[in-house]
């Protein structure tokens, strides 16, 4: 019984080193890019590691949905989002970091309701908690959740009311893939 206990001990402890050994820092003063989806959309981006805790970079998206109701107009909506960020990565494990990510959302909106079209651009705040995963020192795993949207232009509605919205809580998520040359 005391081999196999140290058996599994020594499987534990060399396994512990070996991850530890091949673990991969974030990058620094590279450039990068990647692709990510979320319900919202789905986006390119590109980046640049200033420092392994910093990266900055912007986000290019598109989305579209269509609506159908019976009895009235289609209505569809399509979007393009410019949104620049700044991330903080924290202190984990070597290959593993926790971040906090702020972006400026620049999303031009266009909706159709039956013939009728109507263009409306739409500058959001968003801040932004997640984990990368550096595979190498080139790639990484992300995964993250929007827990701040907050509006800084008025919104028209279609009964013609303007509105700014401010939201917290699990707004979206996304994952993606990201590779620094």
């Amino acid at each position: 019984m005391k081999t196999a206990q140290r058996f599994s001990l020594a499987l534990l402890f060399s396994s512990f080193i070996f991850s530890a050994a091949s673990a991969q820092e974030s990058p620094e003063m590279q450039f990068g890019v990647g692709m990510s989806t979320s319900s919202q959309f789905d986006a390119i981006h590109a980046a640049y590691a200033v420092t392994p805790a910093i990266h900055i970079g912007a986000q290019f998206g598109a989305s579209s949905t269509m609506t159908t109701t019976e009895g009235s107009s289609d209505e569809s909506n399509t979007g393009l989002t410019f949104a620049p960020y700044v991330k903080g990565l924290f202190f984990g494990l070597p290959s593993f970091k926790p971040f906090v990510e702020v972006q400026y959302a620049y999303t031009n909106t266009n909706t159709t309701v039956g013939s009728n079209t109507t263009s409306q651009p739409i500058n959001t705040l968003w801040g932004s908690f997640g984990a990368e995963y550096f595979i190498n020192r080139y790639i990484g795993l992300f995964g993250k959740f929007r827990a701040v949207s907050i509006d800084l232009t008025s919104v028209r509605e279609n009964n013609g009311d303007q509105t700014k919205v401010s939201s917290f809580g699990i707004l979206d998520t996304s994952v993606g893939i990201e590779w620094f040359f």
